[in-house]
């Protein structure tokens, strides 16, 4: 039997979006995706494709879904020189994937110098879930991949929209001269409050292939160096670990 633990941070850096908004930037995505994952069998099952072409397709049109009320609200030439922003829910309502704290967690224990078998237990072992209510001491999950981000620390107010662009450039020297390139990002500015579950397995000999102490280790790190979202290696997406309990009355929705 697996165990439950419930998690709630503060942002203390902005956190930015890091989805391409032309279908062109996102199908180069998705192909280097594909092309990166270790498990095919996993996508085949997620995507229903017979092929990789397909899956990348199906892939990008998944995306597309998911951020195009956000790419029409900005002019062509932004978006042409690599403006990302956050996905949309049916109702336009900026979200993190729920598979993106898995991803920050297995990157901090890389970090922190964990054997590649550790991080892979991790990686079979761990879910991240998104919160649906909490029901007095009982929490009740969904199954999607939504986290929302909330304006204040009781998770009543969602954050609806984006708080504006933040433009990075990089200059390089070209033999025709210094050439500078422009990068739009969507943020949302702390402080912000997200929460959600996490689960975590039995691995061998019965044991959590984490252990508490090691999970919160784990997110107090994340949000000093690694971070949510895009643009961590600039100091996106910190944050502080300010609840983290297990908890028993669980059930999804």
């Amino acid at each position: 039997m697996g165990v439950w633990y419930y998690v709630k941070v503060r942002t203390k850096s902005p956190i930015a979006g890091g989805v391409p908004t032309t279908l062109q930037a996102l199908t180069g995505r998705n192909i280097t995706e594909v092309k990166r994952k270790s498990g095919w069998s996993i996508v085949m099952a997620v995507t229903k494709a017979k092929t990789k072409e397909q899956a990348i397709r199906i892939l990008t049109e998944w995306d597309w879904n998911e951020v195009k009320k956000a790419a029409e609200k900005y002019p062509d030439d932004i978006k042409s020189q690599g403006l990302t922003v956050f996905r949309r829910d049916e109702n336009g309502i900026p979200f993190v994937k729920a598979h993106m704290i898995k991803s920050m967690i297995k990157e901090t224990m890389a970090a922190l110098g964990y054997q590649k078998k550790r991080v892979d237990q991790v990686h079979h072992g761990v879910w991240v879930y998104p919160i649906d209510r909490i029901e007095g001491d009982k929490i009740v999950y969904r199954n999607d991949q939504i986290i929302h981000i909330y304006e204040d620390e009781n998770m009543t107010k969602v954050v609806k929209d984006v708080d504006g662009i933040y433009e990075t450039y990089l200059t390089t020297v070209t033999p025709k001269g210094p050439r500078t390139t422009y990068k739009y990002s969507e943020v949302i500015l702390p402080p912000k409050y997200l929460h959600f579950l996490i689960y975590v397995s039995e691995g061998e000999k019965g044991k959590p292939v984490l252990a508490e102490d090691e999970l919160k280790h784990i997110l107090i790190e994340s949000g000093m160096t690694n971070g949510i979202g895009s643009g961590r290696p600039m100091g996106f997406g910190r944050y502080d670990l300010i609840e983290f309990k297990r908890v028993i009355n669980v059930s999804s929705s």
